[in-house]
């Protein structure tokens, strides 16, 4: 009995967080409001989520807000648009993307350690 308990709780504390962090929605891994307003968090495990996905040919803005200091995510880098963004603590920072085609754009952190995906459709 003990045990379901603890996976019980374990599995709400799970959701929780992952609600928290924008994951947990209707639309799988889209973070998104009808704004078009794109969150992603930067945590102690890394970006989250890890991919978005976007509508093709219509501009988006990005909300990153880097929650945690126990990683080395400092920036965001966008390669294939020569775009490097500062990531302070705890504040949110605004990156808007101009429409792009569909496909994907790849993002890491400044030492590329971590990094996610942008799925464009």
């Amino acid at each position: 009995m003990k045990i379901i308990l603890s996976i019980s709780a374990a599995a709400l504390v799970l959701w929780g967080l992952a609600t928290l962090a924008g994951i947990a929605n209707r639309e799988g891994n889209t973070a998104t409001n009808d704004s078009g307003v794109y969150r992603i968090a930067v945590t102690q495990i890394g970006f989250m989520p890890a991919e978005i996905t976007i509508p093709k040919g219509r501009p988006v803005t990005l909300m990153v807000t880097r929650l945690s200091d126990e990683t080395s995510i400092k920036d965001i880098v966008f390669p294939a648009l020569h775009q490097r963004y500062e990531l302070p603590l705890n504040e949110p920072v605004k990156i808007k993307l101009a429409a792009q085609p569909a496909g994907s754009l790849g993002y890491t952190c400044g030492n590329k350690v971590y990094g996610g995906k942008i799925s464009i459709r």
